[in-house]
C-alpha cells in the first residue's frame, strides 16, 4: 500500500472543506516531520536574509493590492536604505514606509511579545497600534478616525466597493 500524503488523509466535511481538527492534525504532523528531517526552524539570526525577503515582498505585494506602484526594487532600496528610487509620488513612499515598520513590529512580537498578549486573540488596543504605526509613516494618522465597534453595520460593509458613494 502506497504511503498517503496529507492531503489524502484530510477529512472533508460536507460543505467541501477539510474539518479544523484534520487541518491542525496535518499542521502537528508536519511540524514533527519538519523536526525530524532538519532538526526544526532555524532561528531568527540564522534565517536573517530570508525574513529581510520575506519583509521586502510583503511590503510590496500588500501596498501594490491597494494600488502603490512601486516596484520590488523601488520598495527593496527604501526598506533597507531609506532612498526613494523612481519618480513616484510622496505618498506611495511614505505607504511602503509605513507598512514596513508595522510589519517589522509585528515580527517583532512573535520573538518578544513583551506587555502585549502572548496568546489568545488580538485585542483591539494591538490592532491599533499596528494601524497607528503603519499610517504614521503615512502622514495620514490624523486623518484617520477608528469607530466604535458598535457603530459598525451588521451587513454589507465588507461587499461595497471603493467607487461606491457609501463606501
Amino acid at each position: 500500500m502506497s504511503k498517503q500524503s496529507n492531503f489524502e488523509r484530510t477529512i472533508v466535511v460536507a460543505g467541501g472543506r477539510p474539518s479544523r481538527s484534520s487541518i491542525y492534525q496535518r499542521l502537528d504532523e508536519a511540524i514533527t516531520d519538519l523536526n525530524d528531517r532538519l532538526g526544526g526552524l532555524p532561528s531568527p539570526a540564522e534565517a536573517d536574509g530570508i525574513w529581510a525577503d520575506l519583509w521586502h515582498q510583503e511590503a510590496h505585494h500588500s501596498t501594490a493590492l491597494e494600488g502603490n506602484t512601486l516596484i520590488l526594487s523601488e520598495v527593496q532600496k527604501l526598506l533597507d536604505e531609506g532612498r526613494a528610487v523612481g519618480d513616484k509620488e510622496l505618498r506611495e513612499y511614505l505607504e511602503v514606509l509605513g507598512y514596513g515598520a508595522a510589519a517589522k513590529w509585528v515580527y517583532g512580537q512573535a520573538l518578544e511579545p513583551g506587555g502585549w498578549s502572548a496568546d489568545g486573540l488580538l485585542t483591539l488596543q494591538e490592532v491599533r497600534s499596528v494601524h497607528f504605526q503603519a499610517m504614521t509613516r503615512c502622514g495620514t494618522s490624523h486623518r484617520t478616525r477608528t469607530r466604535p465597534l458598535k457603530s459598525l453595520p451588521a451587513t454589507g460593509a465588507a461587499t461595497r466597493s471603493r467607487s461606491s458613494p457609501t463606501g
